[in-house]
């Protein structure tokens, strides 16, 4: 009896020992194709990981509604507003906000934590982010509309929708895209101006635009990228 123990303990052993070889050759090969890397990951993880993107599922965010989470086989999370893998990993400069590693940390509802510390953002989609703001926001802010007839003359910051400040005030440096001019309570087209202070992840968070905003955004990504 205890021979037949030792010899299936013995023969199980062997089994993880092959399994951890196996992922990790394919870890180890995802790393040539794809630059976002992280090696620091347990074998339960990795086998979860590999499950998912077999199947090609992802996470989304229950408290930021349209974020996707989509798993890769170098054990990383790329954050995205598309829930399409197959588009998101085909049009990655524009369509990935930035990444985290798969053992982040997790909140009450399972969703990866995106925090300064392990969020990596990708620049390309930020100089795409920026780019389309200043082509859109004079038309799709309703609220900046509203403070542009008040204020009739001046200029007018373009705020980042994740930590609100009360009407009139002035946002911190970091939670401002950019500035716009007013005259005559009406948004002045091609004045706007971006912040070098705007940070895509703050402790608040990561960037929130405003409802029009995220939506025409989207339309455009899904235009994009086909």
């Amino acid at each position: 009896m205890s021979e037949k123990v030792f010899s299936n303990s013995t023969f199980l052993f062997l089994v993880i020992l092959i399994m951890r070889g196996i992922i990790s050759h394919l870890v180890r090969t995802s790393f040539k194709v794809d630059p976002y890397r992280n090696n620091h990951v347990s074998l339960k993880n990795l086998l979860v990981l590999h499950r998912s993107i077999r199947t090609k599922t992802f996470i989304e965010d229950k408290n930021y509604k349209g974020l996707y989470y989509h798993p890769t086989c170098n054990a990383n999370y790329l954050l995205s507003f598309l829930s399409d893998s197959d588009r998101v990993n085909k049009y990655a400069e524009i369509a990935v906000i930035g990444r985290i590693p798969f053992e982040s940390d997790a909140d009450g509802n399972n969703t990866p934590e995106v925090t300064l510390q392990n969020f990596i953002e990708n620049k390309k989609f930020t100089q795409f982010l920026y780019q389309f703001i200043a082509e859109n926001v004079g038309d799709s802010d309703a609220q900046l509309q509203a403070l542009a007839k008040y204020y009739q003359n001046g200029w007018l910051h373009v705020a980042d929708a994740r930590d609100p400040v009360l009407w009139g005030r002035i946002p911190y440096p970091e939670d401002i895209f950019g500035m716009v001019q007013v005259k005559d309570g009406q948004i002045v087209q091609g004045t706007y101006q971006p912040m070098p202070t705007h940070r895509m992840i703050t402790t608040k968070g990561l960037f929130i635009l405003n409802d029009p905003l995220q939506k025409k955004l989207l339309e455009k990504l899904i235009k994009l990228c086909v």
